[in-house]
């Protein structure tokens, strides 16, 4: 069987960048009003994996595109995407038939997951990759679907049990001791994983338990529905708005990421090591570990400091700037106005920040040492709150999984933020109390 296209309606750029997320995949392109009403009636469900249009011909041409599409494959997937936050109209676009709509640079990886769903529906054959945690497997269970273990150094999966084999205690244990915290499954057997830990669950009398895995994914989407509704038109900008915004923050935080208890709090932490995925899956881990960090150094409100995490970087929407500097100098100004760009759009929406969420956003990428930004804070100048968000910040990044990149351990992290000068040696210290060091042999077989 063939396989079945991607439909795109982008401009250049943005199709040489979804082009370049499947470079095995089908694609074919409308390119303009006249071939949409050539060719429409080639299409119908059943014919394509999904359409992807931007506003490149216009935004009431993509409304007119969604319309057209709509009417001949009302199941096939139908994304928007776009730059242009100022215009962003969710209901708008889902009214007139697209399925789902992005902003774009920060939702790329969402996108890209989204259509991977698309492809496997649709029967592509090649494998899909989807994480699952390693808490949900236990010892000596045996699995109807094959796992394997991603390495980010080559980017490559590697087959570590096959279907229908047990993951005996000792090959768990030794995931365990160097912080792999997910397996990987084919996207095709994730019912068969869902099945599988629901069981689990239920044989444990836990019929209301969510899995570790679901639980993470829960939490990046309700993360992606809070961001997008900010920038989101068709959303009221009252204060009420903007107390219902913080209630909703609040409810995620509450749910999700911090129940204020000390209680097995390396075991929390390590179950979110190793996260990897969209910017909404970053802010979410940042935003947890930011509030189990408040825990361990006894700050009083562990949701206040989660919940300046979760808005510190939305200045940025979504722009990767990893390496400072190779940008050119409006992309440097842009980096390094974000945390105030972050408080004026919230600001829009009209959220009542208290002055200790505000400074917290504005500080989170000032260094202990003074050579950070905006304004080249230093020592008790930084607010207690700013510093552990960007503790939480750079330990969510190097114990993360990126291409190219080892996996820090949390004591590794932990050992290269307290070198850098960063974070305020007394917040360290106290940190370093509830992480267990590691070993000569322990940091010898990670380098093996």
């Amino acid at each position: 069987m063939a396989e079945k296209p991607i439909v795109l309606s982008l401009n250049e750029e943005n199709k040489k960048k979804v082009q370049s997320f499947f470079k095995e995949a089908y694609f074919e392109t409308i390119s303009s009003g006249e071939e949409l009403e050539e060719n429409f009636d080639k299409y119908e469900d059943g014919t394509s994996a999904c359409f992807i249009c931007d506003d490149h011909l216009g935004y009431s041409f993509s409304l007119e595109f969604a319309q057209i599409i709509n009417s001949q494959c009302p199941q096939t997937p139908k994304y928007f995407i776009t730059h242009d936050t100022e215009n962003f109209n969710k209901e708008e676009l889902f009214k007139n038939g697209f399925t789902d709509a992005f902003i774009i640079p920060m939702e790329w990886d969402v996108l890209k997951e989204k259509v991977e769903e698309a492809l496997v529906l649709s029967g592509k054959t090649s494998k899909i990759f989807k994480p699952i945690s390693l808490i949900d497997i236990s010892e000596d269970e045996e699995l109807e679907f094959d796992t394997f273990l991603y390495l980010p150094l080559n980017g490559k999966h590697i087959k570590y049990t096959k279907s229908h084999q047990k993951i005996e205690k000792d090959k768990i244990n030794k995931l365990m001791q160097h912080a792999v915290s997910n397996l990987y499954i084919d996207a095709k057997d994730k019912s068969k994983f869902y099945k599988h830990v629901a069981t689990k669950l239920k044989n444990i009398s836990k019929d209301k338990a969510m899995s570790e895995t679901e639980k993470r994914e829960k939490l990046t989407s309700s993360v992606r529905n809070i961001i997008t509704d900010i920038f989101d038109k068709s959303q009221k900008s009252d204060f009420s708005a903007g107390k219902e915004l913080i209630k909703n923050c609040q409810s995620i935080i509450s749910n999700y990421i911090s129940n204020g208890k000390t209680d097995n709090w390396y075991n929390e932490l390590l179950k979110l090591v190793g996260n990897a995925g969209t910017w909404y899956s970053h802010m979410a881990t940042a935003s947890a570990f930011s509030a189990l960090f408040a825990i361990a150094i006894g700050h009083p409100s562990p949701e206040t400091v989660a919940l300046i995490a979760f808005f510190s970087d939305l200045g940025l929407k979504g722009q990767d700037y990893k390496d400072i500097n190779s940008l050119n100098e409006e992309e440097k100004k842009e980096y390094l106005n974000h945390p105030q760009k972050s408080i004026q759009i919230l600001k829009e929406k009209k959220v009542i920040l208290t002055p200790d969420i505000e400074k917290g956003i504005l500080q989170h990428h000032e260094k202990f040492d003074g050579t950070g930004f905006p304004k080249g804070l230093q020592g008790p100048m930084i607010s207690q709150e700013a510093q552990i968000v960007s503790f939480a910040d750079q330990f969510t990044f190097l114990t993360g999984v990126h291409k190219n990149q080892r996996k820090l351990s949390p004591a590794e992290a932990l050992q290269e933020i307290k070198n850098n000068g960063s974070i305020n040696p007394e917040i360290i210290a106290q940190i370093e109390k509830m992480i267990p060091q590691e070993t000569k042999k322990d940091s010898k077989e990670k380098a093996a």
